[in-house]
């Protein structure tokens, strides 16, 4: 079995940019104080898996790991970046209804998200819902260039009288995440912010899984707050 004992060398968010969310503009310029989150619950999620890096069984272990993981630091890191007074999880089966709806979004496209077609009902107000559609986890090669000048070429004789210098095709060991979100107002329906989100870690095979998954959360919770009222 390989060693899945994944420490992170190098964490790149290489999209999710501020284009890549949208706030709807009575939420611009307010300031949100003391307000209740609850997040939507998320037990399980897609593993896009290209190259024989990991098997099955490790590919379950990560799986479980990271739904560990959000389960316990989420909540933790958005209390941290956030003025709300209460954040927890909920299942919304059975409580809320939703419908599909193509929604305003930047560049004149469109955003498609299961939006809540009903109130949550509860005696607390002030209380915003975090949605969170088509998360994803991919695991792949992506090939890269040496900056070291002795590993940039390969030698190939295509003939016994001729020598060529070749580029070397190197590559490193990807992990991904992506997900769509929504941060919704159950007091006035209407969504508060929301967006696509698209991040990629570097790994080598001795690192620390753990360590790697908590980064992964660090940052969902950065994103999902950006550009929000939400934020400190």
């Amino acid at each position: 079995m390989k060693k899945i004992i994944l420490i992170l060398l190098v964490f790149l968010i290489v999209s999710c940019s501020s284009k890549d969310i949208f706030i709807s503009p009575e939420y611009k310029n307010e300031k949100i104080q003391n307000a209740i989150l609850y997040i939507s619950s998320i037990n399980e999620f897609k593993i896009r898996h290209t190259e024989n890096i990991f098997n099955e069984s490790e590919l379950t272990l990560i799986n479980k790991k990271l739904v560990t993981t959000i389960n316990e630091q989420l909540k933790p890191n958005l209390y941290s970046q956030t003025t709300f007074s209460k954040i927890d999880f909920i299942d919304l089966n059975g409580k809320i209804n939703f419908n599909e709806k193509k929604l305003e979004f930047n560049d004149n496209n469109f955003f498609t998200f299961k939006i809540p077609s009903n109130k949550l009902e509860t005696n607390d107000t002030n209380v915003f819902i975090l949605l969170i559609e088509s998360f994803s986890v991919s695991i792949f090669k992506k090939e890269r260039e040496s900056s070291d000048p002795a590993k940039t070429f390969s030698i190939s004789n295509p003939t016994p009288a001729e020598t060529k210098l070749a580029p070397a095709k190197l590559a490193d060991q990807i992990m991904s995440c992506e997900f769509k979100f929504m941060n919704w107002d159950n007091d006035k329906q209407k969504p508060v912010n929301y967006g696509y989100v698209n991040f990629e870690n570097k790994f080598e095979e001795n690192d620390d899984i753990d360590k790697m998954l908590t980064k992964i959360v660090e940052n969902i919770s950065t994103h999902i707050i950006k550009k929000s009222p939400f934020k400190i």
